[in-house]
């Protein structure tokens, strides 16, 4: 078995592309803050010989659930693109 805790802090600010007339890019600012916890297990099984090569099996898998915190959303926009 295996736990443990992400902690995810980060920041963006907005920016605009320029010089690409209808292609340029606004991007607003973003912002994150999160803490996640993680738990998961490990299955190994038997070493396995194939000619000169040893294999060694294994498969893991983690479960990650959102403890509290958000995530942001990116917004950007072109300048050339019509609204709907």
């Amino acid at each position: 078995p295996m736990a443990g805790l992400s902690y995810l802090k980060s920041s963006d600010e907005n920016y605009k592309e320029t010089g690409a007339t209808v292609a340029n890019k606004q991007v607003n600012s973003k912002f994150s803050d999160r803490t996640d916890l993680i738990v998961g297990a490990k299955v190994a099984g038997s070493t396995m010989n194939i000619t000169d090569l040893a294999v060694y099996p294994e498969v893991h898998a983690f479960v990650v659930h959102k403890v509290i915190g958000r995530l942001s959303k990116t917004q950007s926009v072109l300048d050339g693109q019509v609204t709907p």
